[in-house]
């Protein structure tokens, strides 16, 4: 298959898979990781949204110029991908969006 459309394919993918997923991340991190914190549930969702794309695009410029210069093949670029999606996103959500107010 050409790079290309590899290339083409695995953004495609990976952009449908990152839609289908931020609404289910957003409330099982709601739930079962931080809780609620001091925004609205839009205004934590809409924070949420910004910042796990932020992170999403930042691992697939990564991940597609692996594919692209041929330094790695699909697992390593979904790795990089996972990667560097989770480090934005957690210390985003950590620190931003699901922080206590102060004295709770």
């Amino acid at each position: 298959m050409p790079i290309d459309r590899r290339v083409g394919n695995f953004a495609i993918g990976s952009l449908v898979a990152f839609l289908l997923s931020n609404s289910a991340n957003f409330f099982a991190n709601r739930i079962w990781v931080f809780g609620r914190g001091n925004r609205s549930l839009w205004g934590e969702y809409l924070l949420f949204s910004v910042i796990s794309s932020i992170g999403f695009f930042a691992g697939l410029a990564m991940a597609v110029t692996n594919l692209k210069h041929g330094t790695g093949g699909s697992w390593l670029s979904t790795g990089c991908l996972m990667i560097v999606s989770f480090c934005v996103n957690y210390g985003c959500r950590k620190w931003l969006i699901f922080r206590q107010p102060a004295g709770k």
